[in-house]
């Protein structure tokens, strides 16, 4: 399995109850479907740049995960068809970049101990 990341923009007419459970359907599709889902940031209500769909906010979240690819397809053909879903963008995350993530982050942790001493 590979990692990926999801943004998703939703309709700014949903209240929390609804974006809660978008990102709960997204959640248990992947889940549902043998992928590991690493981390979900709900960005919340953001302007856009451009008029969509003639709204000029849209609520985002983001969902990290592990995932096959015909998991995703099935994922994005829900995404299309939801009426409430503005965009979506899946993007994969290579191994390269995420070997150099873990490096920086075993860095600070290991200067943090240092400054700490």
């Amino acid at each position: 399995m590979r990692q990926y990341e999801t943004m998703v923009l939703l309709s700014p007419e949903l209240d929390e109850d609804a974006v809660e459970k978008k990102i709960q359907g997204v959640e248990n599709h992947l889940k549902g479907n043998g992928s590991e889902v690493i981390s979900v940031d709900r960005l919340g209500k953001k302007r856009l740049a451009y008029p969509i769909n003639k709204q000029r906010h849209g609520t985002y979240f983001v969902v990290t995960y592990k995932a096959e690819k015909e998991v995703i397809s099935d994922m994005e053909q829900g995404m299309r068809l939801d009426e409430e879903t503005f965009r979506y963008m899946t993007i994969r995350i290579e191994e390269s970049v995420l070997r150099k993530i873990k490096k920086t982050v075993d860095h600070q942790a290991a200067q943090e101990v240092k400054d700490e001493s």
